[in-house]
């Protein structure tokens, strides 16, 4: 992430920023909280109306580093989202954000503000699980137009009592694959499959190579 504070060509007050997302190739600008309309001119139609029309960014904006963000910036970006899961059988997510808090959010309560994206979820609720994040947690989306900001999950959003790090803990603790769940049975892969083919064992997820199961399930069997 690379990010450019927006000057003000006259007097170089900075009053926004542009973030810019390399691997995704994306760009959203942030304004603090004490800007007004008087406060942020219109930086392209002031080169315009003096006939200026290709611009070099160095005019308008210079490159800084995190740390030199004004406070309310870095505080927001602290609720930017850093992964969301989709619940089996609701129209919930579970969202972590950046400042280590987790929300459960009901979609459908917040879609009521963004009618195309229930429309789409409505036509298509297979759909609900391939949420995506959008560049630098500013939001979820299902395509290019569908875009549900990060503001809104955060303000409906139910606290839980839920960190990453308790989640990463616990995939990594208590998730295991075929090879581990058959060492640990003390049998082969091919006893593993026959105890799924029987019903004795399920999968939480299914890959072209491989399986994953709760370990908790599989010591029941020890």
């Amino acid at each position: 992430m690379k990010i450019f504070a927006i000057k003000n060509e006259y007097d170089n007050t900075v009053l926004s920023y542009l973030f810019y997302y390399e691997t995704a190739d994306k760009f959203c600008v942030e304004t603090v909280d004490s800007a007004d309309e008087w406060d942020t001119p219109f930086y392209i139609s002031s080169f315009v109306k003096r006939g200026i029309f290709t611009l070099d960014a160095n005019q308008i904006m210079e490159q800084i580093g995190e740390k030199d963000l004004p406070a309310c910036i870095k505080n927001r970006l602290k609720k930017r989202i850093d992964f969301a899961i989709p619940l089996p059988g609701s129209d919930s997510l579970l969202v972590f954000f950046a400042n280590s808090k987790s929300k459960i959010c009901k979609i459908n309560r917040i879609t009521e503000n963004y009618p195309a994206v229930k429309k789409y979820l409505s036509l298509h609720p297979e759909e609900f699980k391939n949420v995506r994040i959008e560049a630098g947690g500013a939001g979820i989306s299902w395509n290019e137009t569908l875009i549900i900001p990060y503001t809104e999950l955060y303000k409906c959003g139910k606290a839980v009592g839920i960190r990453k790090s308790d989640l990463c803990s616990f995939v990594s603790e208590g998730v295991v694959n075929t090879a581990q769940a058959a060492q640990i049975l003390n049998c082969t892969r091919q006893n593993i499959d026959n105890l799924m083919k029987r019903g004795k064992l399920k999968p939480v997820k299914e890959m072209a190579n491989d399986k994953l199961f709760l370990k908790s399930d599989i010591l029941k069997r020890v």
